[in-house]
């Protein structure tokens, strides 16, 4: 049980980061910066990959 927690903390905290680079992306955008449009959107899609895969390894449905 206590390894499950850790793993909704760390989606948590993989959350937070999407939305911060989320913001970051967006800030490339309209400021028109392409550096920061392009990490932005790399660290996006790598942490919501990461939450999707904590939050799939923690349902522990016995297959």
């Amino acid at each position: 049980m206590p390894r499950q927690q850790y793993r909704i903390v760390l989606a948590l905290a993989g959350v937070l980061v999407s939305l911060g680079a989320l913001v970051w992306t967006i800030h490339g955008l309209i400021f028109d910066d392409a550096i920061a449009f392009r990490w932005g959107v790399v660290i996006v899609t790598a942490s919501i990959a990461g939450v999707v895969t904590l939050l799939n390894l923690s349902t522990g449905d016995g297959r």
